[in-house]
């Protein structure tokens, strides 16, 4: 987008149920070595169509008259002209996470081969540990996740009570 003289004015769009979904795997038995993290950010072609039709839509609001007077011309690529390669190569390159990630432990059902915690958070084959934070929710919330997480200790203070 490069050097840009005067006035900006610009919206975001945001992406509030991505389909991509990430990793995080132990790299060793050693405790101490750093996880293989990997984020898997927008490697679900719903995530890059989504925000393409979120980008058409910010679009046509600017668009419209009452913004005129204000906007000379879009300093982004037009989502209408732009291929779908190229599209997704610009949206990976400039978009960025809103924070309040989830899901790296996520909880799944008893027995379930995926996820990290079972229902009643305890980690799966270890005994005596449970997690209670946002990484055990599953897909992002489309909201801000903190009302989540009081939900979720509430729940877990009933568990581990129940269990006393």
């Amino acid at each position: 987008m490069g050097n840009l003289p005067g006035q900006l004015f610009g919206g975001a769009v945001v992406l509030m149920t991505p389909h991509s979904r990430g990793s995080v795997k132990l790299a060793s038995k050693n405790p101490f070595d750093a996880p293989l993290i990997d984020v898997g950010f927008l490697t679900h072609e719903f995530d890059i169509a989504a925000l393409r039709e979120g980008v058409r839509i910010m679009k046509r609001f600017y668009s419209s008259t009452l913004f005129a007077d204000y906007i000379a011309s879009p300093v982004a690529p037009d989502p209408d002209v732009l291929g779908d390669e190229a599209w997704a190569e610009f949206t990976k390159s400039v978009a960025v996470s809103t924070l309040h990630g989830v899901g790296t432990a996520a909880m799944s059902a008893k027995g379930a081969r995926t996820g990290v915690v079972d229902p009643d958070l305890t980690v799966k084959g270890v005994k005596g540990l449970r997690i209670v934070d946002a990484s055990v929710i599953p897909f992002v919330p489309s909201g801000h996740s903190m009302a989540h997480v009081y939900i979720l200790a509430e729940r877990a203070a009933d568990i581990i009570r129940s269990c006393l």
